[in-house]
C-alpha cells in the first residue's frame, strides 16, 4: 500500500472537438503526502486545471479522462462512479475554483450555503449547521453577521474566502486551490495563502494551481512544472528554484522579477504547441535554446535524477 494520499498514475485527459483532439493531461504522474503542499506551474494552457479537475473526476464536457489512475487514500478513483465520487468531494476532497461567482449561488445567501453543506454532509440540526457556518466564517476572517449576506454584497476577496470556507468545512484531507488569487490584490492575495497555510497546519494536503511561480514557490513543498499536458520536471521547492534544470524551468524562474536585484526579466520565446497537434519529441524544443537532435524526434521520459528530483529531458539522461 502506497504511503501517499494522492498518487496519480499515467493519467490521460483529451478533449474531442469539432476541430480534433486536444490533449490537455497526456500521461502525467505525481504524488502527494499526507500534510504537503505542491504547487503545479506552467503558463496558460500547459493543462495545470484540466489535471486538477480530473482527479476530483469533474472534467467537463467533450474533455474525458481516457487513461490512468487517481489513487486516492488507496483507491482508485476511476472505479468510482458519479455517486459514489460525490462522498469524496467535499468530504475528502475540496475544491477552490478560480472564480469564486461561479462556486456560490447568487440567489442565496452564504449562510445557507455553508450551512447546507455541513448539515448534508454531517447530519447535523439546522441550528449547529448555522453556528458552526458562523464558526467557518469567522475562521476566514469574515464577520458572522455576513452570514445573511448575497454573495453580490461580499468584495471578491470575500468571495473567495467563502469559497475556502465551504471547501473546509468537511475538513478534507486534500484541498486543490485552482488559481485562487487570480484578479485580486497583492493585499488580498497574501491573507488567501495564509489563509491555506493554516489549512495545511490543521492537516490538510494542498495543490495549488497557478502560473505564478513565486506564488508557487512560497509556502510549497515541492513543485512540478507542467508544459503541454505533461509535467517536465518536478521535485522539492528549494531544488526546482535555486537550481532549475529543465529550460523551460529556467525560463519560468528567469521570468520572476526581482524587486532587490539587477537581475533583468527574461521571457520565453514562441508560444506553447496547438494540443490538437503537438511537435514530435519534446514538445519544448520549438521554443529551447539547448535542443539537440534526439529531442525532436524522441519525448524523454521521467527519470529520478536524485533524491525526489525528476526530470523529462535529453540534456540530463544518458542516451
Amino acid at each position: 500500500m502506497s504511503n501517499a494520499l494522492l498518487e496519480v498514475i499515467n493519467l490521460k485527459v483529451y478533449f474531442y472537438t469539432l476541430s480534433g483532439v486536444v490533449r490537455a493531461v497526456d500521461d502525467v504522474s505525481l504524488r502527494v503526502l499526507p500534510g504537503e503542499w505542491i504547487s503545479i506551474v506552467g503558463e496558460s494552457g500547459s493543462g495545470k486545471s484540466t489535471l486538477a479537475y480530473a482527479i476530483a473526476k469533474i472534467v467537463p464536457p467533450p474533455g474525458k479522462i481516457v487513461g490512468g489512475k487517481v489513487g486516492f487514500m488507496n483507491r482508485d478513483l476511476m472505479e468510482f462512479d458519479e455517486e459514489a465520487m460525490r462522498s469524496i468531494r467535499g468530504r475528502h476532497i475540496g475544491f477552490v475554483f478560480q472564480d469564486p461567482l461561479t462556486s456560490l449561488d447568487p440567489l442565496r445567501t452564504v449562510g445557507d450555503q455553508l450551512a447546507e453543506v455541513i448539515q448534508v454532509h454531517l447530519g447535523v440540526s439546522r441550528e449547529e449547521a448555522v453556528r458552526e457556518a458562523g464558526d467557518l466564517l469567522e475562521l476566514v476572517g469574515i464577520p458572522r453577521d455576513r452570514l445573511n449576506y448575497y454573495p453580490h454584497q461580499l468584495s471578491g476577496g470575500q468571495r473567495q474566502r467563502v469559497v475556502i470556507a465551504i471547501s473546509i468545512a468537511l475538513r478534507p484531507e486534500l484541498l486543490i486551490a485552482d488559481e485562487p488569487t487570480t484578479a485580486l490584490d497583492v493585499i488580498i492575495q497574501d491573507q488567501i495563502m495564509d489563509l491555506l497555510k493554516e489549512v495545511q497546519r490543521k492537516g490538510a494536503s494542498i495543490m495549488l494551481i497557478t502560473h505564478d511561480v513565486a506564488l508557487a514557490a512560497e509556502t510549497a513543498n515541492r513543485i512540478a512544472v507542467m508544459y503541454a499536458g505533461e509535467i517536465v520536471e518536478h521535485g522539492n521547492t528549494h531544488s526546482i528554484i535555486n537550481a532549475p534544470l529543465h529550460p523551460y524551468t529556467v525560463g519560468l524562474v528567469d521570468s520572476v522579477p526581482d524587486l532587490w536585484s539587477k537581475k533583468s526579466v527574461k521571457s520565453i520565446p514562441g508560444f506553447p504547441p496547438d494540443l490538437r497537434n503537438p511537435p514530435p519529441g519534446c514538445r519544448f524544443h520549438p521554443r529551447c535554446r539547448q535542443a539537440l537532435g534526439i529531442c525532436t524526434n524522441e519525448s524523454p521520459p521521467m527519470t529520478a535524477i536524485e533524491h525526489d528530483r525528476y526530470l523529462a529531458c535529453w540534456l540530463y539522461l544518458k542516451r
